[in-house]
């Protein structure tokens, strides 16, 4: 290859290797993973307390219908143009005349032939629109006679004939009425006049399609049914759809029993918990997605942002070694390697106990999450950019005051809204500083988040879902869009403890003797928690291990030991440090 086209190649080849191969500390998925699964535990906690109510077979959306859309929804083939497609029926809007449309078409005859002929009569009444309403009434009150009037009634009008001319025509009409009169509900009715409204409001050129599609119905009476009964349930021709059903799963599509489905919910709450403190996280993760997952199929309806986002991130940190740094495997890990160390050297050992050791699938995976997180902000910006309500500056006053998200509904929130919306150029300056703020972030962001304006973006997100978060009620959505930020930060900032929580760790002196297995042990719990490198080892010939200067071991190491300190309050907390 020439050199003037293999330099710029490999340039760009060696970029991308160091953009999504290049290996780098596990810590910012280690985090994600204990605050995101810290909000999917909160998630999942909520519905104890209407577990039957939202997942029950007699749930709000019930499992019935959970499970006849998971085996029966269809899929019609997708038009190869742009050009609007005809539908083989313009169904009624309501569903008492959507019902009895349709149980007008399961009484027609089986035999297609037999079918237009019953139909006939329906073009002689809409054949001229200036005679549509007299041939309505005349049909409405003969149908409406029982049968024997009716057929009296035929005769009595051909004597008259006799005398009177009456036109042929005119008998022909009562002939072919007689036949769709049989088909129809008894009038009058709402039924009766939906099926003439239904052939009346169809405009004149899918008249002749409906007729068509009644005439192409399945001769066999059974199979004709369950086209009608699946076009009437999912308003699509079963005979039209590539597909039927989904590729979905969850336990809720089966569970009835009360009592099995608590049984349930709460293994799935132990192994939700284990996941976000980083216990067996390559099982556990794996697991707490397929569980989210099952939630979600079981009953799309109460599905919002949030979910949808929680399928995203668990995704990631199931892909990702999400365990490999702050997770109980790490500890557990540094446990055995402090162990394997007290017995003589062990070079393996000591890359362990120095820190997590960086990976090209931890790079790789954070990449992903960035990307993403990107792709979210791109597409909610574009979707705002079609929206009317964000053209005129309304879409930030429609969140403030909508009930059902905002915080309108508090007297304090109220009155602070009012005063707002009495002072038109404040409305005018918050609105559409909402709104030019929003959209400004959400559309550059996925650009700017790659360059020196990092930080500022990071800031502005953070305000965007914080006020997201505080305004529209809409709290775990916030937290976990806030938490995929830290995928953009740098591991040795997340690594630092955070000093208004936890003090600088005071260096510790600890004398042992390294002849006494119990010393062993203890020693090997302390270096596995000692994660910022504060004790110094001295061995010795000593009775019990002690600390230079201090009386109480455990209670010395529980308030100095970086790791511990946030929780050395915990019952049982300095019996990590007996020997």
């Amino acid at each position: 290859m020439r050199p003037a086209i293999a330099e710029p190649l490999s340039i760009i080849g060696k970029a991308w290797n160091r953009f999504w191969f290049l290996p780098s500390d596990p810590t910012p998925l280690g985090l994600i993973r204990i605050i995101a699964g810290a909000i999917v535990l909160y998630v999942h906690l909520a519905y104890c307390l209407e577990l039957t109510e939202f997942f029950g077979p007699r749930g709000w959306w019930s499992q019935d219908m959970a499970n006849r859309e998971r085996t029966g929804v269809l899929y019609p083939l997708s038009p190869l143009t742009w050009d609007k497609q005809p539908q083989a029926l313009r169904l009624p809007e309501t569903p008492e005349r959507r019902h009895a449309l349709f149980e007008f078409l399961r009484r027609l005859p089986d035999a297609p032939s037999e079918r237009i002929a019953r139909l006939v009569v329906i073009s002689t009444i809409y054949q001229k629109l200036d005679e549509i309403t007299e041939r309505r009434r005349l049909f409405s009150e003969f149908a409406s006679l029982p049968i024997d009037q009716r057929s009296s009634m035929r005769r009595e009008l051909r004597d008259v004939g006799q005398i009177i001319p009456i036109p042929p025509s005119f008998f022909v009409f009562l002939e072919e009425a007689e036949g769709l009169i049989t088909l129809l509900a008894p009038a009058p009715s709402p039924a009766f006049d939906a099926v003439l409204d239904w052939f009346q409001d169809l405009p004149p050129g899918e008249l002749v399609p409906a007729l068509e599609f009644i005439e192409k119905l399945p001769k066999n009476r059974t199979e004709r049914l369950k086209v009608l009964d699946e076009y009437e349930f999912w308003n699509i021709d079963p005979r039209t759809a590539y597909a039927t059903g989904k590729t979905v799963f969850s336990p809720w599509f089966h569970l009835t029993d009360p009592a099995a489905m608590k049984v349930v919910h709460g293994l799935v709450l132990i192994v939700m918990f284990l996941f976000m403190i980083g216990w067996a996280t390559r099982v556990t993760s794996v697991l707490t997605w397929l569980a989210a997952l099952g939630y979600m199929h079981r009953t799309p309806p109460i599905m919002y942002g949030i979910d949808t986002l929680m399928a995203v991130v668990l995704f990631y940190l199931m892909i990702g070694p999400s365990g490999a740094a702050l997770s109980v495997d790490r500890l557990r890990a540094r446990f055995r390697a402090a162990r394997a160390l007290a017995k003589g050297p062990a070079p393996w050992a000591e890359a362990m106990l120095a820190g997590p050791r960086p990976s090209a699938h931890a790079n790789f995976t954070l990449r992903l999450l960035q990307i993403h997180f990107c792709f979210i902000y791109a597409a909610s910006g574009l979707a705002k950019l079609k929206g009317v309500t964000w053209w005129n500056h309304t879409a930030g006053w429609m969140a403030l005051v909508n009930p059902g998200f905002s915080l309108v509904y508090r007297h304090w929130f109220e009155s602070l809204v009012l005063m707002i919306a009495e002072f038109r150029p404040l409305l005018a300056l918050i609105t559409g500083g909402f709104v030019v703020f929003t959209i400004a972030l959400e559309t550059t962001l996925p650009l700017l988040i790659w360059s020196r304006l990092r930080p500022l973006m990071i800031i502005g997100s953070v305000c965007l879902h914080t006020g997201i978060a505080i305004l529209m009620g809409l709290t775990p959505f916030g937290l976990l869009m806030m938490t995929v930020l830290l995928a953009f930060f740098p591991a040795a900032v997340l690594r630092r403890p955070p000093t208004w929580i936890i003090r600088p760790g005071e260096s510790l002196t600890i004398r042992y003797d390294p002849a006494k297995p119990d010393h062993q042990r203890l020693i090997a719990r302390i270096r596995a928690l000692d994660i910022a490198s504060q004790v110094t080892l001295q061995p010795m010939t000593i009775a019990k291990v002690s600390v230079v200067g201090k009386d109480d071991l455990a209670k010395c190491l529980c308030r100095s030991l970086v790791l511990v300190q946030a929780v050395y309050w915990l019952p049982g907390m300095t019996r990590v440090f007996k020997a």
